[in-house]
């Protein structure tokens, strides 16, 4: 089943993707040929339009030269509303805190 929308999670990883790239000063088309992929999957990558698997991931960083962690350390997923509400106080008290 096809997801409807990109998560956040892939376009930070495709924005990590595309800065670590150009800093190296390697080309889409030179790092799609390292990974046996074509220079249009490096940009789906890139844009987050296709979520990179774990092991493509992991190649990724080797051929990046950084540790996996790079692509997801900048990421801040911002938080639902539902989570915005304090935690209400637990009603119930334990003998051992009394």
């Amino acid at each position: 089943m096809p997801r409807e929308s990109n998560s956040e999670l892939d376009a930070n990883i495709g924005d990590r993707l595309r800065m670590r790239r150009l800093m190296l000063g390697v080309s889409q088309e030179a790092l799609s040929e390292e990974l046996l992929l074509t220079f249009q999957q490096i940009q789906k990558y890139q844009k987050g339009t296709n979520r990179v698997s774990g092991s493509r991931l992991y190649e990724l960083a080797q051929a990046l030269d950084e540790p996996v962690q790079y692509f997801l350390t900048a990421f801040r997923p911002k938080m639902r509303r539902c989570c915005k509400k304090p935690l209400p106080k637990p009603r119930i008290r334990h003998r051992f805190l009394t």
